[in-house]
């Protein structure tokens, strides 16, 4: 869904591949936070703004979890059957 830009005073700014809405769940791909859905609670725009989505090519910024790192990739939590 996206590849992490940077990471700064708990934030990180995500470069998006795909669509990514408040209150989605998504996994980092980074060493430790595997498998730790997180809910996406806010996201804001390049002007901070605040918006209920981001789509392809956009870049927002969203809460970070401790320990995410530049160039780590996010994907959507896929919902156990």
């Amino acid at each position: 869904m996206g590849v992490v830009k940077s990471v700064n005073n708990g934030r990180a700014v995500v470069a998006l591949r795909n669509t990514l809405k408040t209150g989605d769940y998504v996994e980092f791909l980074s060493t430790g936070l595997e498998d730790r859905p997180f809910k996406v609670t806010e996201i804001l725009n390049e002007n901070g703004r605040l918006i209920e989505f981001g789509k392809n090519e956009d870049a927002v910024s969203i809460p970070a979890q401790e320990g995410l790192r530049e160039n780590d990739l996010v994907r959507r939590k896929v919902k156990a059957e």
